[in-house]
């Protein structure tokens, strides 16, 4: 083989592993990319399920102040429903008395 020869081979040699080394740098770029988005989808799930339970929690506080709200609300009523119509007619007169009797003096 002459000189010339083994130039030739050489640089085919060279050309060869150039192609490789770029369809190794192809192969490894397109693994990184497909890292990269399971990265974001992972982080994405993550948030998405970090939302739903405080989302689910923040409903359940709302809905338990809700009912106890409305319980308060039911033993208030209920204690007011308790007061005889008399008292209430009677504190009805006694405060509309002091209204008329603060109009007659000018305060």
């Amino acid at each position: 083989m002459s000189l010339i020869e083994n130039v030739l081979s050489l640089e085919t040699q060279a050309n060869q592993v150039v192609e490789s080394a770029k369809a190794e740098a192809k192969r490894l770029e397109a693994s990184a990319e497909e890292q990269a988005a399971a990265a974001r989808a992972e982080v994405a799930a993550s948030v998405e399920r970090r939302m739903a339970a405080f989302r689910a929690d923040a409903e359940a506080k709302v809905a338990q102040e809700l009912k106890k709200a409305d319980e308060e609300h039911s033993a208030a009523r209920a204690r007011l429903d308790q007061i005889p119509a008399e008292r209430i007619a009677g504190q009805v007169k006694a405060v509309t008395a002091r209204l008329v009797a603060g109009e007659k003096t000018g305060a």
